[in-house]
């Protein structure tokens, strides 16, 4: 992979296509069950009809890629890539200089993630009540800008 080349060709589908958002996840309990509370996860995405491309995010970065089946007959089959926590962290570093549109929210999800790693490994169920309410506030502050 020709790196800045690259880059600012995944920086550019990210712009396009992409999606930068965090996720709220129901905590479920040890021996299952929802336990009232949630964690939230840094998440880039990438939705597309020609399987290759994302295919090539995958194979460059990890993650999974989803099949969605088109709604009507005329429609084709969309392949969207998805990334979460470490992986996405790194991911949106290697293309951050090469953002335009979705940099505020790159921006964003990496100070969001720094902060999950520098608290308690990055597990949500060890968050305090404060902690869960920031990472709600930014939840809902990617949110608004998706």
């Amino acid at each position: 992979m020709s790196k800045a080349v690259d880059l600012a060709y995944m920086a550019g589908i990210v712009d396009g296509e992409g999606c930068i958002s965090i996720d709220k996840v129901k905590d479920k309990l040890w021996l299952g069950g929802f336990s009232g509370k949630y964690s939230y996860r840094s998440k880039v995405r990438i939705a597309n009809t020609n399987e290759w491309l994302t295919n090539y995010f995958l194979l460059n970065w990890g993650g999974w890629v989803s099949k969605v089946k088109p709604r009507g007959n005329k429609q084709k089959p969309a392949y969207v890539w998805n990334i979460t926590g470490e992986p996405a962290l790194d991911f949106l570093k290697a293309i951050l200089p090469y953002l335009k549109l979705k940099k505020f929210q790159a921006e964003i999800i990496l100070k969001f993630q720094e902060a999950k790693k520098d608290r308690h490994g990055g597990k949500g169920h060890h968050l305090t009540d404060e902690e869960r309410a920031i990472e709600e506030a930014q939840y809902i502050t990617m949110a608004k800008l998706n």
